[in-house]
């Protein structure tokens, strides 16, 4: 199993996992076995890294996180898990639907630049 015994081993733990329960929980690890812990992540097209070392730099759980204002357009389209993500998935439609200009809608994908690549998105 993934304990304290089993992280000790490590010189350095390499993290990027795709939920907030597993990556705090690797973070408590590593802090209990004194292992530095590299945490790296995604949102949208942005990537981050972060090293974390017990007593030199604050944990994954210390730091404080803003609630984003903006959500990526992959997950908004593809992966909506919160409901603030239909949220803004139905106002970009509405937009879509009855705004004077489709193209201000996130949701509105140009199939003229797609260069005959299938829409992973839209029909």
């Amino acid at each position: 199993t993934f304990n304290v015994n089993f992280m000790q081993q490590f010189d350095l733990v390499l993290n990027a996992l795709d939920n907030l329960t597993a990556r705090r929980r690797v973070n408590r690890l590593c802090l209990a076995a004194s292992v530095p812990l590299v945490e790296a992540g995604t949102t949208g097209y942005l990537g981050q890294a972060n090293v974390i070392a017990k007593g030199e730099v604050a944990c994954y759980e210390c730091q404080t996180v803003e609630t984003p204002k903006v959500y990526p357009i992959c997950t908004i389209r593809a992966t909506p898990s919160r409901p603030v993500h239909t949220i803004v998935w139905s106002k970009e439609f509405y937009k879509l639907l009855f705004g004077a200009k489709e193209q201000e809608s996130m949701l509105f994908e140009d199939t003229a630049t797609l260069d005959g690549e299938v829409s992973t998105y839209m029909d």
